[in-house]
């Protein structure tokens, strides 16, 4: 079982992803630019929601289930 996250986004900015519980309170957020890899192994089992931003707003968003 795979336990990443990989977001990838090709316009060489810097960027963040923030990602979120289903209560929207935020659990992670972290820079990074083109690629990020996040271990998903210590979050519980349930959806979660992330958002892709760079310094024009949000470029990317979408859910992730965890089983």
């Amino acid at each position: 079982m795979v336990n990443n996250l990989n977001i990838k986004i090709n316009n060489n900015e810097q960027s963040e992803i923030i990602l979120y519980d289903i209560l929207s309170r935020k659990l992670l957020q972290q820079k990074f630019t083109n690629f990020i890899s996040l271990t998903t192994g210590q979050l519980a089992k349930g959806m979660y929601l992330y958002e892709v931003r760079n310094k024009n707003g949000v470029i990317k968003k979408g859910k992730v289930i965890k089983d």
